[in-house]
């Protein structure tokens, strides 16, 4: 029996760095504070991009023809 990595680990930079800051994570209250502004900061810019995102637009229009309206 071993380990089992369940998901992915994130491919950009930025999500390096937060996964890096995790592994380093230490009961520091300024470490905390670096995490979770790096984490919104990342939140916040693919919120900004989303309508570029292939993933939510495929998504959108799958809805879409599964709706009633996309049948008609």
């Amino acid at each position: 029996m071993g380990h089992e990595r369940i998901g992915y680990l994130p491919k950009s930079k930025n999500g390096g760095d937060i996964v890096d800051e995790v592994a380093n994570f230490t009961a520091n209250g300024d470490t905390i504070a670096q995490i979770a502004n790096q984490t919104t900061k990342n939140v916040m810019e693919r919120y900004n991009n989303i309508e570029a995102d292939n993933g939510v637009l495929a998504a959108f229009k799958f809805l879409i023809l599964l709706s009633p309206i996309g049948t008609t």
